[in-house]
């Protein structure tokens, strides 16, 4: 458990353009120095060749690297050598301990119009003698495509009909492999091979096909999804279709949320409303506290308000309209009467007890002289109304709870107001409510609208799944039906957040043992999660959105889980949002602790010596 304040050290680094490359450098050591050099081997270790400007209490330098080579580098701050102990290091040689940039691979060739580039460069194919690719483009045919080795990659090209789709694999030194980066795909007859070439697809796979293998990382140090992906958005049904329910309000066309901003003395604060919409010509109108919807996106409070905060976004002179969740204010919370300031005691775990019952609990607890309380995580979450998982003999297992649908304030244990009225009546018994939050995913490969198939088990079939509040919600695993809304493939997407494609990393293979692995969606092995990409700026700032009205509503820290899938300085940015919207201070009994299972993962994340 965590205590008092938190510092982190930050050094992030942003690929501008080619060449150009930013290095920052985040310390609250650092706010008050006067001068920051950047040096490395890109300056010959030059101790003033690359002065760094401070800005939002971050020294930052941007200069032309060649990103094909490995950069290794550190900071002077005033005359001090700093080096970053949470970024990537490497030992020089020397004896010396530096940061390093690594390289990023080059991406692999594009094919001409009419032909295709099929490439190779595993470790097992590295000292290979012989490499052949086959596939259905070539019959199968253990000789007729050898490939090439350049730079330590094999490659062929091929003429192909790039409106088909081909299956493929290859053969090195004799033995039959796939490419483990690549797109894959289940071939309905137990085997896995590589896709190429699917840019037109089906309504529906044939056989106990899949779509899985689609959004595979291609390359090394590739970690989202290019930009087309953007293009299977926008997928809720449409109030006309017959998977429409009510529940699923105007998603197809119309998302967005509010976010709170507070005065340093939590008296006041202003909301803002954010809105995103299919129609990039659409009028938006917003409603707050049902008055009359006008173009203004927000709203000034202080603590004179006493109620609930009521939402409504409309686009003009339609029907469409979205409804957020009521906002209640941090200024609106019981003071709760409790030594040490909420910094020192007993904290009490009740696994899935329902809010009504907690309250009930917290008049003993408090007597008893406990500090708080913990519960499972808050937000609305999958939930199977439809049929049983799989053939499992539990109807909703218990970790359905730990996969987020989104951060509306409703689950099975009770709504946003009932969770808001256990919190003020256990803090009127001095206990203060902490909670599990779920930041580093969303759910697992479920769909709210596309029926699943898992080759694995016999080609068995799941309906779509639901969520507590009954918002939608969409991802491509195990889907083999294209989205009935977009007519493309499946994608991941939360409305009810909004959470588009766009804002999940890329699938790779399960890595525990790497950093890089573990930050960047390397976890299928805990059943395929969704793994949000946390070094997004507007994902760090939804997730403190969602922080800040916990806080609103009067519960007083958090347990992070799966923080050890998370990136330090994505952690620190996410706290950094978190205490800018409070008003640059986190309330004073706030505590936060993060989960770390001491697993493959252990030689990371502790001290082994």
């Amino acid at each position: 458990m965590l205590s008092g304040p938190l510092f982190f050290i930050l050094v992030s680094v942003k690929l501008v353009s080619a060449l150009q490359t930013t290095i920052s450098l985040a310390n609250p050591r650092n706010v008050n120095a006067k001068n920051v050099f950047l040096v490395g081997t890109f300056n010959n270790w030059q101790s003033s060749a690359n002065p760094c400007t401070f800005n939002n209490n971050i020294w930052t330098a941007t200069l032309d690297l060649d990103r094909s080579l490995d950069h290794q580098y550190k900071f002077i701050v005033d005359g001090s050598w700093v080096l970053d102990l949470d970024a990537q290091k490497v030992n020089d040689g020397k004896g010396n301990l530096n940061n390093i940039l690594p390289s990023i691979p080059t991406p692999p060739p594009q094919p001409q119009p009419g032909t295709s580039v099929i490439s190779l460069d595993t470790p097992r194919s590295e000292n290979a003698n012989k490499v052949f690719v086959v596939g259905d483009f070539n019959n199968w045919s253990a000789t007729s495509s050898p490939m090439t080795k350049v730079n330590n990659k094999w490659t062929a090209t091929i003429n192909l009909d790039t409106s088909k789709n081909y299956q493929y694999k290859f053969i090195i030194d004799g033995q039959w492999t796939v490419d483990s980066r690549a797109a894959q795909i289940n071939d309905g007859k137990g085997n896995i091979n590589n896709l190429l070439n699917a840019t037109t697809f089906p309504q529906s796979l044939p056989g106990c096909q899949t779509w899985d293998g689609f959004e595979y990382c291609v390359w090394d140090r590739q970690t989202n999804l290019p930009d087309s992906v953007l293009e299977r958005k926008w997928q809720t049904p449409a109030k006309n279709s017959s998977s429409y329910v009510n529940t699923y309000q105007s998603y197809r066309d119309l998302t967005g949320f509010a976010s709170i901003k507070y005065a340093p003395n939590h008296l006041s604060a202003v909301v803002t409303v954010n809105t995103f919409t299919r129609d990039p010509n659409a009028v938006l109108l917003v409603s707050f506290n049902n008055q009359q919807p006008t173009a203004s996106k927000t709203i000034s409070l202080d603590s004179s308000f006493k109620t609930s905060l009521p939402i409504k976004i409309v686009i003009a002179n339609t029907e469409t309209t979205l409804v957020l969740e009521p906002l209640n204010f941090f200024w609106q919370n019981t003071p709760v009467k409790s030594n040490y300031n909420g910094q020192k005691g007993a904290i009490v775990e009740l696994l899935g007890w329902p809010y009504k019952d907690i309250a009930k609990e917290c008049v003993f607890l408090g007597k008893a002289g406990y500090m708080g309380v913990k519960i499972w995580p808050v937000n609305e979450h999958v939930f199977n109304d439809k049929s049983f998982e799989r053939g499992k003999t539990e109807f909703n297992n218990w970790y359905y709870v730990y996969q987020p649908v989104s951060y509306r304030l409703h689950n099975r244990f009770g709504t946003r107001e009932e969770l808001r009225e256990m919190v003020q009546t256990c803090r009127e018994n001095g206990i203060r409510i902490h909670t599990d939050a779920v930041l580093n995913h969303m759910t697992e490969g479920y769909n709210s609208i596309n029926p699943h198939r898992d080759p694995g088990r016999q080609c068995s079939k799941t309906v779509p799944f639901s969520a507590t509040a009954g918002s939608p919600f969409f991802t491509h695993a195990n889907t083999f039906e294209l989205n009935e809304s977009t007519g493309k493939r499946p994608a991941n997407e939360y409305p009810a957040v909004p959470y588009g494609p766009e804002h999940f990393h890329c699938e790779r293979e399960n890595d525990w043992v790497t950093g890089f692995g573990l930050q960047f969606g390397g976890i299928e092995g805990l059943g395929g999660l969704v793994d949000l990409d946390t070094g997004s700026p507007y994902v760090q700032g939804r997730i403190a959105d969602f922080l800040v009205d916990l806080f609103s509503i009067g519960i007083s820290g958090f347990r992070c889980d799966m923080a050890k899938t998370i990136g330090p300085n994505d952690m620190a940015n996410i706290f950094a949002q978190v205490k800018i919207r409070m008003g640059g201070n986190l309330p004073g009994d706030f505590i936060t602790w993060l989960e770390i299972n001491m697993g493959n993962e252990k030689d990371l994340l502790a001290c082994n010596e």
